[in-house]
């Protein structure tokens, strides 16, 4: 499924049937409905248990004492958003930082991370927008 069949889809969806609350709290988050709507489309295309993609939560906003759990539990600050553990052309796995349009921007936490597991055998990409998403994933694992 294209990226751009899968926007029409959605948006036939959302007309037929209620927006779910929880999609509500993403406006304003670019970058988490960008998330979002990539996961959807990979969870439609590569469906569990032959594909996985799961997301690392380093990001958002936390009380101290959580964030001190969560660091403490492995929580690692520049770990890409996404990953998919599945070997595929030489690769280890695929990371991806997800950024929302031009705006959003690397920090350096996230280079050297994304340096560190390229050393590694991973491939790390960086996706702007669902067409990126669709493209590399597609090519990655096909």
């Amino acid at each position: 499924m294209s990226a751009a069949d899968f926007r029409a889809m959605q948006q036939c969806t959302q007309t037929v049937a209620p927006t779910h609350t929880k999609e509500k709290e993403h406006r304003g988050h670019p970058e988490s409905s960008l998330q979002i709507a990539c996961v959807k489309w990979f969870r439609l295309q590569y469906p569990w248990p032959r594909y996985l993609i799961a997301s690392a939560p380093n990001g958002g906003f936390r009380n101290p004492i959580e964030a001190e759990i969560l660091k403490a539990e492995g929580v690692w600050s520049g770990m890409p958003d996404l990953y998919i553990p599945m070997p595929r052309k030489g690769f280890a796995a695929l990371y991806i930082e997800m950024k929302a349009g031009k705006a959003g921007r690397v920090s350096q936490a996230q280079k050297e991370t994304m340096e560190f597991l390229t050393q590694n055998g991973a491939k790390c990409i960086v996706c702007r927008d669902i067409e990126t998403f669709v493209k590399e994933v597609n090519d990655y694992l096909r």
